[in-house]
């Protein structure tokens, strides 16, 4: 059975109303549930808008969570390669670098950039269940 989408974007926009957030659009499709949404607004709320509000929103969220810092900015990478930004690329790369990335890995992150980017639009067209990619990748 394919996911109700639209159900979940309908719950998500009511906890958006009640916190008087606009949720964006990624965070939507992901259908995250009401306490993961609440603690990030906690985080966000805790950054300083007025000053300097993309360097302090960036610092805040690379911040060590759930997810560690050199986590997020193997998502940051894939991010740029992804939104086909060449100078991003380049800074995500020797941001990496520095802290210890080395060339294998740099590779293999492109490689999954690559599979998954070329497989999104089949895997949307065909509405394919998760549960047809689970013994591939291990579970």
């Amino acid at each position: 059975m394919i996911r109700d989408e639209f159900a979940a974007c309908v719950v998500l926009d009511d906890v958006a109303v009640r916190r008087g957030a606009d949720l964006p659009r990624a965070k939507r499709m992901v259908g995250f549930d009401e306490a993961v949404l609440q603690r990030g607004a906690q985080v966000q709320s805790g950054i300083d808008l007025e000053r300097d509000q993309w360097w302090s929103r960036e610092k805040a969220t690379l911040r060590d969570g759930r997810l560690e810092r050199l986590e997020k900015e193997y998502v940051a990478f894939a991010t740029a390669i992804a939104s086909d930004a060449p100078y991003s690329v380049r800074l995500r790369k020797e941001l990496l670098t520095r802290m210890g990335a080395g060339e294998e890995q740099l590779f293999e992150a492109l490689e999954v950039v690559e599979l998954f980017h070329k497989n999104t639009k089949f895997t949307e067209g065909l509405q394919l269940e998760p549960g047809l990619w689970s013994d591939s990748a291990g579970a």
